[in-house]
């Protein structure tokens, strides 16, 4: 890979028993009852340094340096569970409210929730309006709800 160099390489397809999941997460391989499954497919991409696992039509991506086999396992395991979504709109004013906002993608949902931006977000010192959809599995809906309400904490959101 170093010889090729990364930015020539969008993204590499991984076998299951790939020793590529021992050396980056946890020290372990995948479970031999997932490794057997063929209907995952993954695949690293060394610009993100995102695996990304694909079941069906759903997609989840792993960041090397924050994902634990766990985090993996857990997906692959709710992946095809009822999805529940949500729609978080964000309409912040004034210098002292825009300060207080966090910045970036929703962090601490439950595990297979994801969050993608719907058009356009403005992030100004004194102005910050967009919206997040966010689906993930519909047993986990209340406590994906609450760790959305704890990211905004204190900041005036819509969730519906």
């Amino acid at each position: 890979m170093n010889a090729i160099g990364c930015n020539y390489v969008t993204s590499i397809e991984l076998a299951p028993t790939d020793s590529f999941f021992t050396s980056h997460f946890s020290n372990e391989p995948l479970p031999t009852s997932i490794q057997h499954r063929n209907d995952i497919s993954y695949s690293f991409d060394p610009n993100e340094e995102f695996l990304y696992v694909t079941i069906s039509n759903q997609s989840q991506y792993f960041p090397l340096d924050t994902s634990k086999m766990h985090d993996i396992v857990e997906w692959i395991s709710v992946a095809n569970e009822t999805k529940a979504k949500f729609h978080v709109k964000l309409n912040f004013e004034g210098k002292t409210t825009c300060s207080k906002a966090p910045r970036g993608i929703i962090s601490g949902l439950p595990v297979g929730w994801q969050c993608e931006q719907q058009g356009g977000m403005i992030y100004g010192e004194d102005k910050i309006r967009g919206e997040w959809k966010c689906e993930g599995p519909e047993k986990t809906k209340e406590a994906a709800r609450k760790a959305i309400e704890d990211f905004y904490k204190g900041l005036n959101i819509e969730i519906i």
